[in-house]
């Protein structure tokens, strides 16, 4: 199962420069969570739902809960989680092509998190 579960992680790896190539996401930057503009959360947020309308959501909470085991805690876990959430990216870019997955900067409430301001939330 180990080494099935290298080779298609080596696979994964190598699809993304082909995930890639279909345009979908080159022109999209990810931004901070608070660099979004209220329109961009809003959108963002938006296609989160249609996605967990759609059943999406679940189906890849699933994936991602049948193969904690074998991926985390191994060298497979950057390439695999990379790939994970580029196919996260694309669904919710086929409902709207300027989304992209933003990111937290942890560091910047590293010191006093009982201090995030509501914005970050929304």
């Amino acid at each position: 199962m180990t080494k099935l579960l290298m080779l298609l992680t080596l696979l994964f790896t190598l699809t993304i420069s082909w995930v890639k190539s279909d345009n979908i996401c080159d022109d999209n930057l990810r931004k901070e969570w608070r660099e979004l503009t209220r329109q961009e959360k809003t959108n963002f947020i938006r296609a989160l739902q249609i996605l967990k309308d759609s059943g999406d959501i679940d189906r890849f909470t699933r994936i991602h809960w049948n193969y904690q085991y074998y991926i985390h805690g191994t060298p497979q876990f950057f390439p695999w989680h990379r790939k994970f959430l580029i196919e996260f990216e694309i669904l919710l870019q086929r409902i709207n092509p300027n989304i992209s997955i933003p990111y937290w900067d942890w560091s910047i409430d590293s010191q006093a998190p009982e201090e995030v301001s509501c914005h970050f939330y929304y």
